[in-house]
């Protein structure tokens, strides 16, 4: 979803959010019928298998926890998917204008571009055995 041009960080944030909310209620809601049902059965509650199962109640209510924030989410990709930031390169200055004070008045604006390492990419891509097996299954039917 982050990866298209035109989605923004808070975008993905939203996502996640409102996404975490849905998914909170429909789980407590299911623990509640779960437990009501249980009850019905007269199924002991304490009894190691209904806590085990209100355990995974609990942790799938928290699925979202390592990338609710951005500073969180950038860390839970870096440590697990090899996450490589771009780095930030400037270009210079330019002049633009800019509304102060109600009016227009001309500014330097830093020109920047993102960069990210060509061969980083590689490496990255060919270290996943099935990229490794469609880039040789795609050099025999050219061969």
């Amino acid at each position: 979803m982050y990866s298209s041009s035109n989605t923004t960080l808070m975008d993905v944030a939203r996502s996640i959010t409102c996404t975490q909310e849905v998914l909170e209620r429909t789980i407590e809601s299911l623990q509640q019928s779960t437990t009501t049902l249980l009850n019905n059965f007269q199924v002991p509650l304490h009894s190691e298998s209904v806590q085990s199962l209100m355990s995974e109640f609990e942790s799938a209510k928290h699925m979202f926890k390592d990338v609710d924030t951005p500073f969180k989410m950038n860390k839970y990709f870096l440590e697990n998917f090899d996450l490589v930031k771009p780095k930030e390169i400037f270009l210079g200055h330019r002049a633009d204008t800019a509304r102060k004070q109600g009016q227009m008045k001309q500014v330097l604006a830093a020109d920047t571009c993102q960069y990210i390492s060509v061969i980083d990419t590689i490496k990255f891509l060919f270290s996943n055995v099935q990229m490794q097996k469609e880039y040789l299954q795609s050099n025999k039917q050219f061969d």
